[in-house]
């Protein structure tokens, strides 16, 4: 389905709306606006829809979270949008950690995925 931005701006105005009339009522603030499934694919890689995204945003003067390296970063910033990256698998495929009975082992396991998410954020930042 194709949307135009400002069909996008007026969806997630609208969701996050709803939604922040229930947090207002119960005395908390929103914090922050994380495109989910679809959008957030599609704004990764398409500046405009990213860019409908920050204009939905900016009204709420909140924070926003998406990939780095890829447009949501670059439109977001761009936009003066706060801007939080986050890190996923090249394959995209989501990081699983179980913690067996064995805790030597999972300890170790746990130590090599801290030392990857580090070396990732050293490299980001």
């Amino acid at each position: 389905m194709k949307l135009s931005n400002l069909e996008i701006k007026n969806i997630i105005m609208y969701q996050v709306g709803a939604l922040k009339s229930f947090l207002d009522e119960q005395g908390i603030q929103l914090n922050h606006i994380k495109p989910h499934g679809a959008l957030y694919g599609m704004a990764s890689k398409d500046e405009e829809v990213a860019r409908a995204i920050a204009d939905a945003v900016a009204v709420f003067q909140v924070s926003v979270f998406g990939m780095v390296n890829t447009c949501h970063e670059k439109v977001y910033k761009e936009r003066g949008v706060k801007f939080y990256g986050e890190f996923y698998r090249r394959n995209g495929s989501k990081l699983r950690l179980r913690l067996g009975r064995n805790k030597q082992k999972s300890s170790l396991l746990f130590s090599a995925i801290l030392l990857r998410i580090c070396s990732l954020y050293a490299d980001y930042y």
